[in-house]
């Protein structure tokens, strides 16, 4: 096994835990969030996003150098993968208060608004990257991720009756 197809399968599994596991997901489980569960979490979802950011920037970089040329199916594989499992990713609010977001985003996480997606805006700038992507793959998932950017800031179309 490749050392690239041995980071995939390890930070893969890394993401399937934390979408399946009750340590990251926000189940109305607020009487079992121990302290313990919630110091490993906010430590684990840093070393997620980071990983991710550089998932998704390599593949940028990979992109551009090979122009014309087609991407190699595992890197298309591996950052298809990242992508669909952020879509699904929730996270608990007291996970989500150790992210370094802007001090207007983290106000409605101390009023209670519980964002369960806030780790996405850690992404956003990359993600508005791969918006071009020439993978037809890549820009749906970046499109799923976007909307669900745009919910978690509360900005999602009030429809009004004529």
């Amino acid at each position: 096994m490749s050392v690239a197809n041995h980071n995939f399968c390890f930070y893969s599994n890394i993401l399937i835990f934390c979408q399946h596991s009750s340590s990251f997901n926000d189940e109305s489980e607020t009487d079992n969030w121990s302290s313990t569960r919630s110091e490993v979490s906010k430590i684990a979802i840093m070393l997620l996003m980071t990983r991710c950011e550089c998932i998704l920037n390599r593949f940028l970089v990979d992109e551009n150098d090979l122009g014309d040329r087609p991407l190699p199916t595992a890197r298309l594989a591996e950052v298809s993968f990242v992508l669909h499992e952020l879509a699904h990713l929730v996270i608990h609010a007291d996970t989500a208060s150790i992210l370094p977001l802007r001090p207007h985003l983290k106000t409605g996480l101390a009023e209670g608004n519980a964002r369960k997606r806030s780790h996405l805006l850690l992404l956003f700038p990359t993600l508005s990257e791969l918006v071009v992507s020439r993978e037809a793959r890549v820009r749906e998932s970046v499109q799923v991720l976007l909307k669900l950017i745009y919910k978690e800031l509360t900005m999602e179309k009030v429809i009004t009756g004529s």
